[in-house]
């Protein structure tokens, strides 16, 4: 398998799958790559693989969804090779964020998902922009 690329991933997803995507009805979209997942538990039996969906409604994405990662070990492994990354590409420094990383092992096995409220709004509001339905921004508040 080749090595995971975040700018060649979000590029393809961008130009190649979501102008793919059928507009008239819900898609979601499974098991990203574990690379693109830093928070989620990877899928028994294929660790290159994250227990991660999105949902896209006409073309637009509605909400992102995981099983919770709730290894401390793990967890820290993702974030060091992270930082790492960032400290590389950046050249900031990153801290660890230690009391996160302590407060994952005492999760219970579990999930969720995040939904966009603004964009289910502009959704079935048909709007262009998610400008046009937001509540609060920086000219209001």
């Amino acid at each position: 398998m080749a090595a995971y690329d975040a700018e060649r991933f979000d590029h393809d997803m961008a130009t190649l799958v979501l102008p793919e995507l059928e507009t008239g009805r819900p898609t979601v979209l499974m098991e990203y790559p574990a690379a693109a997942a830093s928070l989620a538990r990877l899928k028994t039996g294929d660790n290159q693989v994250a227990e991660r969906a999105e949902v896209f409604i006409g073309g637009l994405e509605l909400a992102n969804a995981y099983s919770e990662l709730t290894d401390r070990e793990e967890q820290r492994r993702r974030f060091t090779t992270e930082i790492e990354q960032i400290e590389h590409r950046q050249g900031r420094k990153i801290k660890m964020p230690e009391s996160f990383i302590e407060a994952v092992g005492f999760m219970p096995q579990c999930g969720g998902i995040a939904l966009g409220m603004e964009r289910l709004v502009m959704l079935l509001c048909d709007a262009g922009s998610i400008d046009e339905v937001a509540a609060f921004t920086a000219e209001n508040i």
